[in-house]
């Protein structure tokens, strides 16, 4: 009978992360969470928050995991079983605030079956993946105004992000902290006084996320002067640039589109019904 388990070592996960290709477009959302949390791992091999699960006697063959980090959950197989997944999705002990992330479309069925089956409410959104072309042009002459600068976002500043996050909830503050600690972030202040304007982070799955420009401080491009400099970031580590998106959100299509976006594949958040998306 086959066994939920924890993995132990950065090196299972490293192996885990073997099965997934970044440049098969089947596996590279799941390539880019597990690289995510390699890093992590790396950087703070004492992390005790995240705590990624498998099945034991198929995940060396199927890849199937689930990834526990706080309140947030990553699943995402190579070679689909149902059982299997059913069986993993059954042996997890769903905090009260759960929220699915980036839960592939592939899996959707099933997640919302057994989630059906066990009597766990739950609500869903869906998004698209959107991934930067390389054969784009990158918008060569978009500079940062002169009275503002671009820097890494400091821990300090995570309570502002989280305040006015539309997707803050308990545990969310925890969850910004550790996005400015391990991944890319980037804040625009003001020179004259320090004030943090505008920001956007890298969220576990690879994504650009958390894109925020405050009021007041609009129409002076800081979005556009934001991804530019993300991007020059994330393709020093020689990966893709990407970001999901609300499939209703036409503004946010709209303004990576114009910078050589594509939509990709179809995701979806799955939650607890009291919770914002």
């Amino acid at each position: 009978m086959s066994k939920f388990e924890l993995l132990q070592t950065v090196e299972d996960l490293k192996v885990l992360r073997g099965l997934y290709e970044e440049k098969s477009l089947k596996t590279r959302h799941g390539y880019y969470t597990l690289t995510n949390y390699v890093q992590w791992f790396e950087s703070n091999p004492q992390l005790d928050f995240v705590k990624a699960y498998v099945v034991s006697n198929s995940w060396r063959k199927s890849g199937l995991f689930i990834i526990e980090d706080m309140y947030q959950y990553y699943i995402n197989c190579v070679t689909y079983d149902e059982e299997e997944v059913s069986t993993a999705l059954r042996s997890i002990n769903w905090d009260p605030n759960f929220k699915i992330t980036a839960l592939p479309a592939s899996l959707i069925d099933i997640v919302e079956k057994t989630f059906q089956e066990i009597g766990l409410q739950y609500r869903k959104v869906n998004l698209q993946i959107y991934e930067h072309d390389p054969n784009a042009a990158m918008y060569s002459h978009i500079r940062c105004p002169d009275e503002f600068v671009v820097e890494p976002l400091n821990i300090s500043d995570a309570a502002i992000v989280n305040d006015i996050w539309y997707s803050r909830q308990e545990g969310s503050l925890e969850f910004i902290r550790s996005l400015i600690q391990y991944n890319i972030s980037l804040g625009v202040y003001r020179k004259d006084n320090k004030e943090l304007v505008a920001w956007c982070t890298r969220c576990q799955c690879g994504f650009l996320g958390t894109l925020h420009v405050r009021e007041g401080y609009r129409r002076h491009g800081l979005a556009s002067v934001l991804i530019k400099e993300f991007f020059k970031r994330v393709s020093q580590e020689g990966h893709a640039l990407r970001t999901m998106i609300n499939a209703s959100n036409e503004i946010s299509k709209n303004l990576f589109t114009k910078f050589g976006f594509h939509s990709q594949e179809e995701v979806f958040i799955v939650r607890c019904p009291s919770k914002q998306t």
